[in-house]
């Protein structure tokens, strides 16, 4: 994929994480332009300090190459995909189609898929048998977004209505969450335990409450071609 669709962008696409030798994320960097990008991976690390990173995918669920990765030396202690800027499509294949917007409806429909098997991923690996802990569910918001996280959850206590595992609480909520209206949302039913998918449901409900109240007090600003993240806050069970 080209970059130079990428220059003008003010959404970001890339973002590095820079590491202390603990593991812990020291300073995190968000780039809205390639060039920026490249550069500071080059030049912009002068200590050799561990580096992950992070590339933002587009509206359609395509990144700028990723070619450069093989060049780095050392390489990054992972290389991660975002999917927070492809909007979720809600409406049919027929619609898409009558509309011109096929390219949407398919990239959404790609990604909602992702994001169950991240989801269902993410409890598997989180769930020690008697906790799940919050990692599961931070990964997946970073990494897909609360409107279609939210979606895939609300999707799957839909389609298990009659399942008494899941609480009336999380199957009102579910109701009144909007799910794309498509057959392929037949492919965005979790596989995990319904108990688990339940606990799941409500910690990002939890988060998701808490990240709202947080972004009303927060002033607007104004995108840059970089800008610094702090460093995430330690995660608790």
């Amino acid at each position: 994929m080209s970059d130079k669709k990428y220059s003008e962008s003010a959404l970001p696409v890339a973002r590095i994480d820079y590491h202390l030798s603990s593991g812990g994320v020291l300073d995190s960097v968000e780039y809205s332009a390639p060039a920026a990008f490249l550069h500071d991976l080059k030049e912009g690390n002068p200590y050799g300090m561990p580096v992950s990173l992070v590339l933002f995918a587009d509206a359609n669920g395509e990144t700028i190459s990723n070619d450069f990765v093989q060049e780095m030396d050392p390489q990054p202690l992972s290389v991660e995909v975002s999917y927070v800027n492809v909007p979720v499509y809600y409406e049919t294949g027929d619609y898409a189609r009558e509309h011109n917007q096929l390219p949407a409806f398919r990239a959404s429909n790609k990604v909602n898929e992702t994001c169950r098997k991240c989801i269902d991923k993410a409890i598997s690996t989180y769930y020690d048998g008697h906790i799940l802990d919050s990692r599961a569910y931070t990964q997946v918001i970073e990494q897909f977004g609360y409107e279609r996280t939210m979606s895939v959850l609300a999707n799957t206590i839909r389609s298990r209505d009659w399942d008494e595992r899941f609480s009336r609480e999380n199957k009102a909520w579910a109701s009144g969450i909007r799910v794309p209206d498509n057959r392929n949302m037949m492919c965005c039913v979790l596989n995990s335990h319904s108990g688990l998918v339940e606990l799941f449901t409500r910690m990002v409900r939890s988060r998701y409450h808490l990240a709202k109240n947080e972004d009303r007090s927060k002033p607007l600003q104004t995108p840059r071609t970089a800008t610094r993240r702090k460093p995430s806050p330690g995660v608790e069970r």
